[in-house]
Order: C-alpha cells, then sequence, then structure tokens
C-alpha cells in the first residue's frame, strides 16, 4: 500500500516535455477543483517548469485569483522570481492589471522586490497605467519613488507613458518631481512629458517642478528636449508658462548654445518649423550662427518672422 502511494505522488508531479505539471496546468486554466485534488494526492505546489514558471505564478497571470488563494493557502512560494526578468508573482499581476489578485498578493509578497533591472511592482504599475494596481500597492507601503537601476523613477514613466491619472495620483502621494532620474543628465519628469508630448501631463508637472531646471548652469531645461522631439505643443505650452527662450547653455550635452540654435539645425534643409517660430516670437536671442543660418539660405520665411519682432543688430554687436 505505501508503494501505492509513493506511484500516485510519482505520478502527479510528473512533467511535461516543456516541465509542466499537472498542478501547473490545472492553475494556469483555473481550474480549481482539479488542482484541490492534485494537491490532496501531493502535488508540488512549488513545482517550477523549464521556464521558471510555477504553479502560483501560472495562475496569476490566468487571473484567476481563487486558484492564487488556494495555493496560497498550501504554502506556495510567493516571493520566488520567475522568467528571466526576474520577476515575481505581485510584478506579473500588476503588469497584467489583475487587481483583485494584487490586493491579495500585497499581504504576502514582498512590495519592493526587484526585478533585474531593479524595477518594483509599483514601477510597473506606472509604466502601463495600471492605477488600480497603483493605489492598492501604496495603500499597502510600497515606494513611490523607487529609481530603477538607471535611476528612472515611477513618477517618470508615469510622465513618459502619458499615464495622466497616475501622474495625479503619485504626486498626490508625495512622488518628487525634482528627483534626478538619469545616470547621464539631470532629467526630470517633466523633460519627459515635454519629449514626448503629453501636454496634461507637461500641464501638471510645470505647476510642481523646481523652476532651476530653467536655466540654472548644469541643468537642462525642458525645452530641449521639447525642440529635439519636434513637439511643439510642449514648446508652446512651456514658454507660455514663462520657460525661458534662451535657456541655458547645453553644449556639453546637446551640442547646441540655446533652444533655437537647436531648432534651426533640425530644419536646416526644411522651411521654417513652428519651434522656431514660437522661439522667435517669444524673444529668444539670435547668436551669429543663428544670423548667418536666416540670412544665408534662399528661403525667407526665416528672416521675415526674425524681422518681424527685432531689428537686424549691428556687427559689433553680434
Amino acid at each position: 500500500a505505501a508503494g501505492s502511494s509513493r506511484g500516485r505522488a510519482a505520478d502527479v508531479n510528473s512533467l511535461t516535455h516543456e516541465g509542466e505539471s499537472a498542478a501547473h496546468l490545472a492553475a494556469q486554466r483555473g481550474h480549481l477543483a482539479a488542482l484541490r485534488l492534485l494537491l490532496e494526492a501531493n502535488a508540488n505546489v512549488n513545482q517550477l517548469t523549464n521556464d521558471l514558471s510555477c504553479p502560483l505564478y501560472a495562475a496569476v497571470d490566468g487571473g484567476h485569483r481563487e486558484v492564487v488563494e488556494l495555493l496560497l493557502s498550501k504554502g506556495a512560494a510567493a516571493n520566488r522570481t520567475h522568467t528571466a526578468s526576474c520577476w515575481t508573482c505581485l510584478h506579473q499581476a500588476v503588469y497584467k492589471g489583475h487587481s483583485d489578485i494584487v490586493r491579495v498578493l500585497v499581504d504576502v509578497c514582498d512590495l519592493e522586490a526587484l526585478d533585474d533591472h531593479k524595477i518594483s511592482p509599483l514601477f510597473v504599475a506606472a509604466q502601463y497605467g495600471q492605477q488600480e494596481c497603483l493605489e492598492i500597492l501604496v495603500g499597502a507601503g510600497a515606494n513611490v519613488s523607487a529609481q530603477a537601476a538607471d535611476l528612472a523613477s515611477p513618477l517618470l514613466i508615469a510622465s513618459q507613458e502619458g499615464h495622466g491619472a497616475c501622474v495625479d495620483f503619485l504626486l498626490d502621494h508625495e512622488a518628487d518631481p525634482n528627483l534626478d532620474c538619469s545616470l547621464e543628465w539631470p532629467q526630470l519628469p517633466i523633460h519627459a512629458a515635454a519629449e514626448f508630448g503629453h501636454i496634461g501631463v507637461l500641464r501638471r508637472l510645470i505647476a510642481v517642478t523646481d523652476r532651476a531646471c530653467d536655466r540654472a548652469e548644469g541643468m537642462v531645461s525642458p525645452l530641449y528636449l521639447a525642440v529635439v522631439s519636434r513637439q511643439s505643443r510642449s514648446v508652446e505650452m512651456l514658454l507660455r508658462e514663462g520657460y525661458s527662450p534662451d535657456a541655458q547653455v547645453c553644449s556639453h550635452l546637446q551640442g547646441v548654445k540655446s533652444p533655437l540654435s537647436l531648432a534651426l539645425s533640425l530644419t536646416s534643409n526644411e522651411p521654417c518649423s513652428e519651434s522656431v517660430g514660437l522661439l522667435v516670437t517669444a524673444g529668444a536671442r539670435l547668436g551669429e550662427e543663428d544670423w548667418i543660418h536666416a540670412i544665408a539660405t534662399d528661403k525667407t520665411d526665416l528672416l521675415t518672422l526674425i524681422l518681424e519682432h527685432r531689428w537686424i543688430p549691428r556687427q559689433e554687436t553680434l
């Protein structure tokens, strides 16, 4: 009888060629009754597949809350990492937007678990616009400013992706809009919003971002990002809200001395761009190279625009 029992246990834990057990397949498909029978027959609740999945991860991925609860009650490991990216079950539940499962997992999972890029579940919620999951995580005490390996913050990624509701929620819960978010340059969430043209997000960030980024030495005006990505609506909003059309010299970063110089360099073979028009109209100073650009071309639209807003300076003032 004992041998027969061991045989049944061995059968219940047999694997497919992909390393999937019967329990894994039942969990994956949400077959609660079948899974309960398998677990009563001593199925391994934590058996890994060849690609590092397990019954709990499969149930989370499929959105099967009752299966998740059953597996947890039977000792399923909640904080194990899965897949090549080292995601936990909580990462996956947030990514899929399974808020009912996130509510279950926040009580048993590490809220600050990091994947191979040091991305937390809350960062995933911000990145993919999973607002309800974001609210659950914050309510459970997750860090709203946890930065990834490259220093990107949840607020930065939500701003980049244009998830306005997530941006509002993060700011309302003390996410720092002035947190440096890059290893390479002083990037802030406002830069991401300007670069990708998310006007509603940009408007909210203008109100809370330190204006030191406008003209301060060592900083980078968001106007540069708006210009280089040809987001004229971002340029217009920043200028309307008082950002300087001259900004600061950023030759070390963009290879140019002003937003106008950058805009002109991007339109050297094209008619005067909308961003150039906005900058000139806002009173941007023209350096010697800018004047040469305006005069040397056979196109007159730029020179006409300039003359509408200023006199041609004497040579000694260039």
